[in-house]
Protein backbone atom coordinates (compact mmCIF):
# COMPACT_ATOMS: atom_id res chain seq x y z
CA UNK A 1 0.00 0.00 0.00
CA UNK A 2 1.56 3.31 -1.00
CA UNK A 3 2.27 5.90 1.66
CA UNK A 4 0.78 9.41 1.45
CA UNK A 5 3.13 12.32 1.39
CA UNK A 6 2.47 14.17 4.66
CA UNK A 7 4.75 17.13 3.99
CA UNK A 8 2.31 19.55 2.27
CA UNK A 9 -0.36 19.02 4.93
CA UNK A 10 2.17 19.46 7.69
CA UNK A 11 3.48 22.63 6.14
CA UNK A 12 -0.07 24.05 5.95
CA UNK A 13 -0.75 23.29 9.60
CA UNK A 14 2.52 24.90 10.65
CA UNK A 15 1.82 28.06 8.63
CA UNK A 16 -1.69 28.45 10.08
CA UNK A 17 -0.41 27.99 13.60
CA UNK A 18 2.36 30.49 13.01
CA UNK A 19 -0.12 33.03 11.63
CA UNK A 20 -2.38 32.68 14.65
CA UNK A 21 0.57 33.01 16.97
CA UNK A 22 1.81 36.09 15.15
CA UNK A 23 -1.67 37.59 15.23
CA UNK A 24 -2.06 36.90 18.95
CA UNK A 25 1.36 38.14 19.91
CA UNK A 26 1.31 41.88 20.82
CA UNK A 27 3.91 44.19 19.39
CA UNK A 28 4.52 45.83 22.78
CA UNK A 29 1.96 44.92 25.39
CA UNK A 30 3.63 46.88 28.18
CA UNK A 31 3.72 50.16 26.24
CA UNK A 32 0.21 49.56 24.93
CA UNK A 33 -1.09 49.10 28.50
CA UNK A 34 0.53 52.36 29.60
CA UNK A 35 -0.92 54.26 26.64
CA UNK A 36 -4.34 52.84 27.44
CA UNK A 37 -4.04 54.03 31.06
CA UNK A 38 -3.05 57.52 29.91
CA UNK A 39 -5.90 57.71 27.42
CA UNK A 40 -8.46 56.38 29.88
CA UNK A 41 -7.42 58.94 32.53
CA UNK A 42 -7.73 61.81 30.06
CA UNK A 43 -11.13 60.52 28.93
CA UNK A 44 -12.39 60.49 32.53
CA UNK A 45 -11.28 64.13 32.86
CA UNK A 46 -13.35 65.05 29.79
CA UNK A 47 -10.25 65.64 27.65
CA UNK A 48 -11.11 63.31 24.80
CA UNK A 49 -9.21 65.31 22.19
CA UNK A 50 -6.02 64.62 24.20
CA UNK A 51 -7.00 61.05 24.97
CA UNK A 52 -7.54 59.90 21.36
CA UNK A 53 -3.82 59.82 20.33
CA UNK A 54 -2.97 57.62 23.36
CA UNK A 55 -5.83 55.23 22.65
CA UNK A 56 -4.91 54.99 18.96
CA UNK A 57 -1.30 54.20 19.88
CA UNK A 58 -2.40 51.56 22.39
CA UNK A 59 -4.60 49.94 19.74
CA UNK A 60 -1.68 49.88 17.32
CA UNK A 61 0.68 48.25 19.80
CA UNK A 62 -1.78 45.73 21.22
CA UNK A 63 -5.22 45.53 19.52
CA UNK A 64 -7.93 44.87 22.11
CA UNK A 65 -11.70 45.27 22.23
CA UNK A 66 -11.61 47.38 25.43
CA UNK A 67 -9.24 49.85 23.78
CA UNK A 68 -11.58 50.23 20.81
CA UNK A 69 -14.57 50.78 23.12
CA UNK A 70 -12.78 53.63 24.90
CA UNK A 71 -11.66 55.09 21.59
CA UNK A 72 -15.20 54.99 20.17
CA UNK A 73 -16.57 56.67 23.29
CA UNK A 74 -14.14 59.59 22.89
CA UNK A 75 -14.86 59.91 19.18
CA UNK A 76 -18.58 60.00 19.94
CA UNK A 77 -18.13 62.90 22.36
CA UNK A 78 -16.06 64.78 19.77
CA UNK A 79 -18.78 64.44 17.11
CA UNK A 80 -16.85 61.92 15.01
CA UNK A 81 -19.79 59.57 14.79
CA UNK A 82 -18.63 57.77 11.65
CA UNK A 83 -15.28 56.80 13.23
CA UNK A 84 -17.01 55.83 16.46
CA UNK A 85 -19.44 53.59 14.59
CA UNK A 86 -16.61 51.87 12.71
CA UNK A 87 -14.61 51.26 15.88
CA UNK A 88 -17.65 49.89 17.70
CA UNK A 89 -18.15 47.36 14.91
CA UNK A 90 -14.51 46.34 15.15
CA UNK A 91 -14.75 46.15 18.96
CA UNK A 92 -17.80 43.87 18.75
CA UNK A 93 -16.09 41.47 16.34
CA UNK A 94 -12.88 41.45 18.34
CA UNK A 95 -14.70 40.85 21.62
CA UNK A 96 -16.40 37.86 20.04
CA UNK A 97 -13.04 36.53 18.83
CA UNK A 98 -11.35 37.17 22.17
CA UNK A 99 -14.15 35.46 24.06
CA UNK A 100 -15.41 38.52 25.96
CA UNK A 101 -19.23 38.35 25.67
CA UNK A 102 -19.72 41.24 28.12
CA UNK A 103 -17.68 43.56 25.85
CA UNK A 104 -19.57 42.29 22.81
CA UNK A 105 -22.86 43.17 24.52
CA UNK A 106 -21.63 46.69 25.34
CA UNK A 107 -20.50 47.23 21.74
CA UNK A 108 -23.87 46.07 20.38
CA UNK A 109 -25.80 48.34 22.75
CA UNK A 110 -23.73 51.37 21.73
CA UNK A 111 -24.05 50.48 18.07
CA UNK A 112 -27.85 50.48 18.29
CA UNK A 113 -27.76 54.00 19.72
CA UNK A 114 -25.11 55.52 17.49
CA UNK A 115 -26.54 54.10 14.26
CA UNK A 116 -29.69 56.15 14.81
CA UNK A 117 -27.70 59.35 15.36
CA UNK A 118 -25.39 59.19 12.34
CA UNK A 119 -26.53 61.61 9.56
CA UNK A 120 -26.66 60.35 6.00
CA UNK A 121 -25.96 62.28 2.81
CA UNK A 122 -27.01 61.07 -0.64
CA UNK A 123 -25.16 62.69 -3.54
CA UNK A 124 -26.83 62.41 -6.95
CA UNK A 125 -25.53 63.56 -10.34
CA UNK A 126 -27.84 65.93 -12.20
CA UNK A 127 -29.37 64.56 -15.45
CA UNK A 128 -27.41 67.06 -17.54
CA UNK A 129 -24.07 66.34 -15.84
CA UNK A 130 -21.15 65.26 -18.00
CA UNK A 131 -20.28 61.53 -17.84
CA UNK A 132 -16.74 62.64 -16.98
CA UNK A 133 -17.86 64.42 -13.82
CA UNK A 134 -15.97 63.54 -10.64
CA UNK A 135 -17.57 64.15 -7.26
CA UNK A 136 -15.66 64.78 -4.03
CA UNK A 137 -17.29 64.84 -0.61
CA UNK A 138 -14.86 66.84 1.49
CA UNK A 139 -11.63 65.07 0.46
CA UNK A 140 -13.17 61.72 -0.47
CA UNK A 141 -13.71 60.81 -4.12
CA UNK A 142 -17.18 59.32 -4.57
CA UNK A 143 -17.12 56.83 -7.41
CA UNK A 144 -20.19 55.84 -9.39
CA UNK A 145 -21.05 53.03 -6.99
CA UNK A 146 -21.28 55.57 -4.11
CA UNK A 147 -23.50 58.04 -5.95
CA UNK A 148 -27.17 57.76 -5.12
CA UNK A 149 -26.41 55.91 -1.87
CA UNK A 150 -27.22 57.31 1.58
CA UNK A 151 -23.71 57.39 3.06
CA UNK A 152 -22.99 58.09 6.74
CA UNK A 153 -21.26 61.39 7.53
CA UNK A 154 -20.39 63.28 10.68
CA UNK A 155 -22.77 66.02 11.86
CA UNK A 156 -21.83 69.52 10.73
CA UNK A 157 -20.83 71.27 7.49
CA UNK A 158 -19.57 69.40 4.45
CA UNK A 159 -18.27 70.52 1.06
CA UNK A 160 -19.16 68.66 -2.12
CA UNK A 161 -17.37 69.47 -5.37
CA UNK A 162 -18.36 68.39 -8.86
CA UNK A 163 -15.64 68.78 -11.47
CA UNK A 164 -15.25 67.84 -15.11
CA UNK A 165 -12.27 68.50 -17.36
CA UNK A 166 -12.99 71.15 -19.96
CA UNK A 167 -16.28 72.12 -18.33
CA UNK A 168 -15.43 73.50 -14.94
CA UNK A 169 -16.22 72.77 -11.33
CA UNK A 170 -18.88 73.69 -8.85
CA UNK A 171 -18.82 73.80 -5.06
CA UNK A 172 -21.77 72.86 -2.86
CA UNK A 173 -22.02 73.31 0.90
CA UNK A 174 -24.38 71.29 3.07
CA UNK A 175 -24.84 71.04 6.83
CA UNK A 176 -26.40 68.03 8.54
CA UNK A 177 -27.60 67.51 12.07
CA UNK A 178 -27.65 64.25 13.99
CA UNK A 179 -30.13 61.71 12.59
CA UNK A 180 -30.76 63.94 9.55
CA UNK A 181 -30.81 62.67 5.95
CA UNK A 182 -30.34 64.90 2.91
CA UNK A 183 -30.08 64.43 -0.84
CA UNK A 184 -27.83 66.75 -2.86
CA UNK A 185 -28.01 66.94 -6.66
CA UNK A 186 -24.76 68.14 -8.20
CA UNK A 187 -23.16 68.80 -11.57
CA UNK A 188 -20.15 70.66 -12.90
CA UNK A 189 -20.55 74.16 -14.29
CA UNK A 190 -22.42 73.87 -17.58
CA UNK A 191 -20.34 75.20 -20.50
CA UNK A 192 -21.68 77.51 -23.19
CA UNK A 193 -22.09 81.15 -23.99
CA UNK A 194 -21.51 83.56 -21.10
CA UNK A 195 -24.37 85.54 -19.68
CA UNK A 196 -25.42 88.50 -21.80
CA UNK A 197 -23.71 91.71 -20.80
CA UNK A 198 -25.67 94.95 -20.35
CA UNK A 199 -26.25 96.79 -23.61
CA UNK A 200 -23.70 99.49 -24.33
CA UNK A 201 -22.95 101.93 -27.08
CA UNK A 202 -21.28 100.32 -30.12
CA UNK A 203 -17.60 100.83 -30.68
CA UNK A 204 -15.61 101.57 -33.76
CA UNK A 205 -16.89 102.99 -37.07
CA UNK A 206 -20.41 101.62 -36.66
CA UNK A 207 -21.05 103.78 -33.58
CA UNK A 208 -19.03 106.89 -34.48
CA UNK A 209 -21.89 108.60 -36.34
CA UNK A 210 -24.02 108.38 -33.22
CA UNK A 211 -21.52 108.83 -30.44
CA UNK A 212 -19.86 111.91 -32.10
CA UNK A 213 -23.10 113.50 -33.33
CA UNK A 214 -23.17 116.31 -30.70
CA UNK A 215 -19.59 117.28 -31.56
CA UNK A 216 -20.36 117.21 -35.30
CA UNK A 217 -23.38 119.47 -34.73
CA UNK A 218 -21.28 121.86 -32.65
CA UNK A 219 -18.61 122.07 -35.36
CA UNK A 220 -21.38 122.61 -37.92
CA UNK A 221 -22.79 125.51 -35.92
CA UNK A 222 -19.29 126.93 -35.64
CA UNK A 223 -18.80 126.71 -39.41
CA UNK A 224 -22.19 128.34 -40.13
CA UNK A 225 -21.35 131.12 -37.66
CA UNK A 226 -18.03 131.77 -39.38
CA UNK A 227 -19.71 131.88 -42.82
CA UNK A 228 -22.45 134.23 -41.59
CA UNK A 229 -19.86 136.45 -39.92
CA UNK A 230 -17.81 136.64 -43.11
CA UNK A 231 -20.82 137.45 -45.31
CA UNK A 232 -22.08 140.22 -43.04
CA UNK A 233 -18.55 141.57 -42.58
CA UNK A 234 -18.28 141.98 -46.37
CA UNK A 235 -21.77 143.54 -46.43
CA UNK A 236 -20.87 145.98 -43.63
CA UNK A 237 -17.73 147.00 -45.48
CA UNK A 238 -19.79 147.57 -48.63
CA UNK A 239 -22.36 149.73 -46.77
CA UNK A 240 -19.64 151.82 -45.21
CA UNK A 241 -18.14 152.38 -48.61
CA UNK A 242 -21.54 153.53 -49.94
CA UNK A 243 -21.97 155.91 -47.02
CA UNK A 244 -18.52 157.43 -47.51
CA UNK A 245 -19.15 157.99 -51.19
CA UNK A 246 -22.27 160.07 -50.38
CA UNK A 247 -20.76 162.24 -47.65
CA UNK A 248 -17.41 162.96 -46.11
CA UNK A 249 -18.44 161.84 -42.58
CA UNK A 250 -21.44 160.05 -41.21
CA UNK A 251 -21.88 162.85 -38.68
CA UNK A 252 -22.34 165.45 -41.39
CA UNK A 253 -24.99 163.46 -43.24
CA UNK A 254 -28.49 164.42 -42.28
CA UNK A 255 -30.98 161.91 -41.06
CA UNK A 256 -33.22 160.46 -43.66
CA UNK A 257 -30.63 160.72 -46.36
CA UNK A 258 -29.35 157.77 -48.38
CA UNK A 259 -25.97 158.07 -46.67
CA UNK A 260 -27.55 157.78 -43.21
CA UNK A 261 -29.46 154.65 -44.28
CA UNK A 262 -26.25 153.09 -45.63
CA UNK A 263 -24.51 153.89 -42.36
CA UNK A 264 -27.28 152.21 -40.33
CA UNK A 265 -27.23 149.12 -42.54
CA UNK A 266 -23.45 148.95 -42.20
CA UNK A 267 -23.69 149.00 -38.40
CA UNK A 268 -26.35 146.26 -38.39
CA UNK A 269 -24.29 144.10 -40.74
CA UNK A 270 -21.23 144.64 -38.58
CA UNK A 271 -23.18 143.56 -35.47
CA UNK A 272 -24.49 140.43 -37.20
CA UNK A 273 -20.95 139.68 -38.40
CA UNK A 274 -19.66 139.96 -34.84
CA UNK A 275 -22.40 137.62 -33.55
CA UNK A 276 -21.64 135.16 -36.36
CA UNK A 277 -17.96 135.05 -35.57
CA UNK A 278 -18.70 134.67 -31.86
CA UNK A 279 -21.13 131.83 -32.58
CA UNK A 280 -18.54 130.21 -34.82
CA UNK A 281 -15.89 130.38 -32.13
CA UNK A 282 -18.24 129.02 -29.46
CA UNK A 283 -19.36 126.22 -31.78
CA UNK A 284 -15.81 125.13 -32.48
CA UNK A 285 -14.94 125.26 -28.77
CA UNK A 286 -18.03 123.24 -27.89
CA UNK A 287 -17.12 120.66 -30.53
CA UNK A 288 -13.67 120.23 -28.99
CA UNK A 289 -15.18 119.85 -25.51
CA UNK A 290 -17.65 117.23 -26.74
CA UNK A 291 -14.89 115.25 -28.43
CA UNK A 292 -12.98 115.19 -25.15
CA UNK A 293 -16.10 114.04 -23.32
CA UNK A 294 -16.54 111.21 -25.84
CA UNK A 295 -13.17 109.80 -24.80
CA UNK A 296 -14.32 109.26 -21.22
CA UNK A 297 -15.01 105.75 -19.91
CA UNK A 298 -18.16 103.85 -20.81
CA UNK A 299 -19.35 104.14 -17.22
CA UNK A 300 -19.31 107.91 -17.39
CA UNK A 301 -20.98 107.78 -20.77
CA UNK A 302 -23.71 105.52 -19.44
CA UNK A 303 -24.26 107.84 -16.49
CA UNK A 304 -24.55 110.80 -18.81
CA UNK A 305 -26.99 108.95 -21.00
CA UNK A 306 -29.14 108.08 -18.00
CA UNK A 307 -29.48 111.79 -17.17
CA UNK A 308 -30.71 112.74 -20.61
CA UNK A 309 -27.69 112.76 -22.90
CA UNK A 310 -25.71 115.75 -24.22
CA UNK A 311 -27.25 118.70 -25.97
CA UNK A 312 -26.14 122.15 -27.09
CA UNK A 313 -28.11 125.19 -28.19
CA UNK A 314 -27.43 128.78 -29.40
CA UNK A 315 -29.73 131.77 -29.12
CA UNK A 316 -28.41 134.68 -31.18
CA UNK A 317 -30.26 137.98 -30.90
CA UNK A 318 -29.63 140.86 -33.25
CA UNK A 319 -30.93 144.39 -32.99
CA UNK A 320 -30.35 147.64 -34.80
CA UNK A 321 -28.05 148.88 -32.05
CA UNK A 322 -26.23 145.69 -31.16
CA UNK A 323 -26.43 141.92 -30.79
CA UNK A 324 -25.97 139.08 -28.31
CA UNK A 325 -25.46 135.33 -28.32
CA UNK A 326 -26.78 133.00 -25.61
CA UNK A 327 -25.19 129.56 -25.45
CA UNK A 328 -26.50 126.65 -23.35
CA UNK A 329 -26.03 122.95 -23.12
CA UNK A 330 -26.17 119.76 -21.04
CA UNK A 331 -23.12 117.47 -20.94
Amino acid sequence: MPRLAPIPLLALLVSVASAKQAQAAPIDAVTAREQLKQGYALKKEGRCADAVPHLVESERLDPQAKTLLNLAECEDSLGHLVDADAHLLEARDRARTEGHPELETIANQRLDIIDKRVPRLTVVLAPDASPATQVFRDTTLLRDVSLGVALPVDPGPHVVQATAAGIGNRRFEVTLKESESQTLTVSAVVGGAPAAAPASAPHGDAGSSVSHLPAIVAFGVGGVGAIVGTIFAVRAYSRWSDAKSECFSATTCGSGTLAASSTSNARTSATVSDVGFIAGGVGVAAGVVLLLLESRSSTSAASTSATGGRSLWFDPQVGTTGGSLSVGGRF
